[in-house]
């Protein structure tokens, strides 16, 4: 089964082989913490959307995991654009050059070296 901890020979070069394998495979893949990785379109569709059934608020899950003081419940819930719902966030604008927001942290800085 697909792990986070033990993740295949090889992913980090080219993790599309695996992907692949769980969507078809294992689409719903329980990991050992007791999360778990969605793969499919559909599935994860369905979660986003349904707000009653799953929880979307990061400070409500990561301050118990991390503690609200700590460097990673920061990270966690100010380093992205989508961390909280509309309207308290802007949609992502841009050129497509690296100047949206979603590849902006909550300090301006780039978080994403990918992002030109």
């Amino acid at each position: 089964m697909f792990s986070l901890t033990a993740l295949p020979d090889g992913f980090h070069e080219n993790p599309y082989p695996a992907y692949a394998a769980l969507r078809e495979d294992t689409p719903v893949c329980p990991q050992s913490d007791g999360s778990v990785i969605l793969s499919r379109y559909e599935d994860l569709d369905l979660v986003y959307r349904d707000t009653a059934r799953f929880i979307s608020d990061k400070k409500a899950v990561f301050g118990p995991k991390y503690g609200v003081e700590s460097p990673l419940y920061e990270h966690h819930t100010t380093s992205l654009v989508f961390n909280d719902p509309p309207p308290a966030h802007p949609r992502p604008e841009g050129d497509g050059w690296g100047d949206e927001p979603a590849c902006l942290g909550a300090d301006g800085a780039r978080f994403d070296p990918a992002c030109r």
